[in-house]
């Protein structure tokens, strides 16, 4: 290697960029790291289970024009599953359609209507 080879800026930089690269091996400090499972533990915490609530998405500050009901976790605000009854208006000709996919409606989602009637039909009965 020439003397102005050697101190070349270029090849200098190149020589301290491989040596700070090699490390003589890899090292193996164990096992890799693992993402955190939120979707069944909450917050990521083995053993500790969500704690499931339903409610409208209107009454959590979601705007959405549909009836959209939200399951959720009290404890870490995540959300869980969503299901929304698709919007239906009336077309060209007089066809009736609907926006949105049809998705049957779930069992936690049919428990809480249930639910809500029951409440409406006691309020209703109380101001008869």
């Amino acid at each position: 290697m020439s003397k102005a080879a050697a101190f070349s800026s270029r090849l200098k930089g190149t020589e301290i960029r491989d040596a700070r690269h090699d490390r003589g091996g890899p090292e193996v400090s164990g096992a890799p790291r693992k993402r955190k499972d939120t979707r069944r533990w909450c917050k990521g915490k083995v053993g500790v289970e969500h704690a499931l609530a339903v409610r409208d998405a209107r009454d959590m500050g979601k705007h959405r024009f549909s009836m959209t009901l939200i399951r959720f976790c009290t404890k870490c605000g995540k959300e869980i599953e969503t299901w929304w009854r698709p919007r239906s208006y009336v077309g060209v000709n007089g066809v009736e359609r609907t926006i949105g996919p049809r998705k049957p409606m779930p069992d936690w989602a049919r428990e809480h209507l249930r639910r809500l009637r029951k409440a409406c039909a006691g309020d209703r009965a109380k101001v008869a």
